[in-house]
């Protein structure tokens, strides 16, 4: 979160004010529910809602309010207008979250696995008393599965990943997501509707009016488009569901029917599962590694475009090195891994088939991937292994977001930043997608 916002919110903005609920609609209330969850403010940390979240002694009612405080914290290092987010987890905190599942009510979601029952709700304590109009908090434990090298007909490959949402596994990343409505029976329907809405390529942008015109107000956008310097910083969300990313859902498809047809063995290349989803890496590594073994005229294009890249060091003419080095490499180098395929798919070969017209029919979805990639945790130095477009983040960046926005809120002497100058030295400048 920039210091515009950060000082808007400590100086009560009638306009920020009315789009959040009954637990931060003042200074005061904002205040208040910083040093509850978060502490001191020159050293805000996350261990009290994963404390009270690990701790079986907890409420019901403690352990949402704990979940939504994640959430919070989350959402004042990114925020977001229909926010969802994947938070890392490291030390304690993914033992905490497995026990803290237990105490929360099952329900279905079509994130990370599609009708999965894995999906949970911390309902109780987002009952618009964080933002107007948003009464659930949906969570799910992410965990990954890889394979360590073994033999196939082709050689060696030691990677294959698989991500699952689980309620019972020791999760790697945590799922939070607020919605409108949640899926108890009073509000089933309308939960139902909005699904059904997003289904079709659609969805409400906002949790509520109020929460619109904070949005769309002068402070945050300039001609329709969120201000880079001076403004809130708050973005819309790039929803999963979006039309653009069905050409990527569909490489991913004719990615597993073709490996099948190369008839590999070895238990580096089993397949998904229906109840696991395929990740960036994985996609794009498989089709790689396809490409290399099938289809030598666009290996050919791939390693020219490379070469006119500059990166012509990350295609290797090994299939296997090529399909293992996707998955060591750093967000940035992934990127540019990215940057090829979009280009192949923005200047295709006359006539082309198969592997190319897949990418072809993928590159707008690539793009937005590729752009979410170079922000995720804000360190070109990780490696997140993603499905589409939800954003990513450290535990790190939260605190070290909590702690500027804290300062801000308790400083006695408010000194209202300077346009140009609104960002912390902490967060990179949000790129545009």
């Amino acid at each position: 979160m920039n210091q515009e916002f950060a000082y808007s919110i400590s100086q009560g903005d009638p306009i920020a004010m009315a789009a959040f609920g009954t637990l931060l609609d003042t200074p005061e209330k904002w205040k208040k529910y910083l040093a509850r969850w978060y502490g001191r403010p020159t050293a805000p940390s996350l261990a009290l809602p994963f404390s009270q979240i690990g701790n079986r002694d907890t409420t019901e009612i403690q352990l949402h309010e704990a979940f939504v405080a994640l959430f919070v914290a989350v959402w004042i290092s990114r925020p977001l207008c229909k926010a969802a987010y994947t938070l890392e987890l490291t030390g304690d905190q993914p033992a905490q979250c497995l026990t803290g599942f237990q105490g929360l009510y099952n329900r279905k979601s079509s994130h990370i696995t599609d009708g999965s029952g894995s999906g949970m709700s911390a309902y109780r304590g987002m009952q618009q008393t964080i933002f107007k109009g948003a009464r659930e908090l949906l969570v799910q434990g992410i965990r990954y599965r890889s394979f360590e090298t073994s033999t196939g007909c082709f050689g060696t490959s030691k990677k294959k990943d698989k991500m699952k949402s689980s309620r019972t596994a020791v999760p790697e990343r945590l799922f939070l997501k607020a919605e409108g409505w949640n899926c108890t029976w009073g509000q089933i329907y309308e939960h139902g509707k909005q699904y059904m809405k997003s289904r079709s390529g659609g969805h409400d942008a906002y949790y509520s009016p109020e929460f619109g015109t904070m949005y769309e107000s002068i402070n945050n956008l300039d001609n329709g488009r969120v201000k880079l310097n001076g403004g809130w910083g708050i973005h819309q969300r790039e929803t999963e569901k979006k039309k653009e990313l069905e050409g990527v859902k569909e490489l991913c498809g004719t990615v597993k029917t073709r490996v099948k047809s190369l008839k590999i063995k070895g238990q580096n290349f089993k397949l998904n599962k229906s109840s696991s989803t395929m990740t960036m890496r994985e996609l794009i590594a498989t089709e790689l590694f396809i490409i290399w073994a099938c289809d030598h005229k666009l290996k050919s294009r791939i390693i020219r475009r490379a070469q006119l890249s500059g990166v012509r060091h990350l295609f290797c003419e090994n299939g296997n090195a090529v399909y293992n080095d996707v998955f060591d490499s750093s967000n940035t180098i992934f990127a540019q891994y990215l940057s090829i395929f979009i280009a192949i798919g923005a200047d295709p070969w006359p006539g082309a088939t198969g592997c190319e017209q897949d990418i072809v029919a993928a590159r707008n979805g690539l793009e937005r991937i590729k752009k979410q990639v170079l922000l995720d945790s804000h360190s070109a130095n990780k490696v997140t292994r993603r499905t589409g477009l939800e954003v990513a983040i450290s535990t790190d960046f939260v605190e070290d977001s909590l702690a500027s926005f804290q300062a801000i809120m308790a400083a006695k002497d408010l000194i209202r930043p300077l346009g140009g100058r609104n960002r912390m030295g902490t967060m990179q400048s949000t790129i545009e997608i």
